[in-house]
């Protein structure tokens, strides 16, 4: 019986061994589903798309233009802890939500400067902002004619608004947010 328990133990433990190798092998590779991103572009298909690099100088953003555009519902950018560098120009936005429905878009872990606009959230979409730093932009985060959109755990400071909303924005939860130092404070 001795013998038995033995070999169960090894047994057990051979397993249990197989398991966590296998776990860990396949976090180390990347999940092929997400898109890398290293420059500015268009985003015009759900999925999980990150930053790679810091994108600087306005990743050549002309006025009146985004660095990013997302257009489709279903999408999550993750920064990576990388930053969007603008070059200042009036009316260009580092990141641009603009969906025509109400799909989950949602931005994180990321630092937004030297922009008119940070983040904009436009008609209708539904979104999360999370671990965002926003920083000397016009506006931190605009959300405009939007359903819903919370923002967590983000900070904004030293824009002119911090976060500016429109009339037509229904519901904006906000909660674990640093928001200083900015010339207009207050939603």
């Amino acid at each position: 019986m001795g013998r038995m328990r033995g070999w169960v133990s090894i047994l057990v433990i051979i397993v249990l061994s197989a398991c966590v190798g296998v776990q860990s092998t396949q976090l180390v590779f990347d999940n092929p589903d997400t898109q890398k991103i290293n420059s500015c572009t268009v985003i015009d298909n759900p999925g999980r798309y990150e930053l790679t690099t810091n994108i600087t100088n306005g990743g050549g953003t002309r006025i009146s233009q985004s660095c990013i555009e997302i257009r489709s519902g279903n999408v999550v950018l993750d920064g990576n802890g990388h930053t969007i560098d603008g070059r200042g120009n009036s009316h260009t936005t580092a990141i641009q939500i603009n969906t025509s429905s109400n799909n989950d878009v949602r931005i994180s872990d990321m630092t937004i400067t030297n922009w008119h606009k940070g983040i904009a959230f436009q008609h209708g979409t539904i979104g999360k902002i999370e671990d965002i730093n926003a920083s000397s932009n016009v506006y931190g985060i605009s959300i405009e004619d939007i359903h819903l959109v919370i923002t967590t755990n983000s900070r904004l400071e030293n824009n002119l608004v911090g976060i500016k909303t429109s009339d037509g924005s229904v519901h904006l939860k906000l909660w674990g947010n640093t928001v200083v130092n900015n010339n207009v404070d207050r939603i």
